[in-house]
């Protein structure tokens, strides 16, 4: 009850700086390079068609490649963003994995700390009200998605100790 309480606090405050601060537009480049490029994943493409007029519109963090234009990052993240577009809520994406983050992490602290559980709790309720990765998740940084999955690969790895099917989830 108190991961999935964290992991909605965690959402909650995300999803309503994304709304109210940055009304769900992108304030980086690195997002925006990410959401452009999401575009074309979400279009059933990898890359963007290049053209003679790039240099006129190339952003920073895009590349111009043999395939066309493409963000610099690695394509995990945008991917997501891609599906968020597809299902027409992209801006929730960045909420929904700090939510993840926040409600694994709450198992994961509960796990490693179990005689502490009070401290577990407040250590998991901190991560999910953290300015920091509330404003990374709220405006669609390629952060929360890292957090999210190393937290889920750690509380993996732990699992595998007592039940060796976690390590291939690991």
């Amino acid at each position: 009850a108190s991961a999935l309480l964290t992991g909605v606090v965690a959402t909650a405050a995300a999803a309503l700086f994304s709304s109210t601060v940055l009304e769900r537009q992108p304030n980086l480049v690195d997002a925006m390079a990410q959401l452009m490029h999401a575009r074309y994943f979400a279009a059933g493409m990898l890359a963007a068609p290049a053209s003679a007029w790039g240099p006129f519109w190339h952003i920073q963090q895009s590349l111009v490649t043999d395939a066309g234009w493409v963000s610099q990052y690695p394509p995990g993240h945008t991917a997501l963003l891609a599906l968020g577009m597809r299902a027409g809520a992209v801006w929730l994406i960045g909420p929904l994995l700090l939510g993840v983050t926040a409600f694994v992490t709450t198992l994961l602290a509960e796990r490693l700390l179990p005689q502490q559980r009070i401290v577990a709790r407040i250590g998991a309720l901190l991560t999910a009200v953290s300015p920091f990765l509330i404003a990374h998740a709220g405006a669609y940084m390629s952060h929360t998605s890292a957090a999210a999955f190393s937290v889920i690969a750690v509380f993996c790895a732990l699992r595998a100790v007592d039940a060796r099917m976690w390590s291939v989830a690991a």
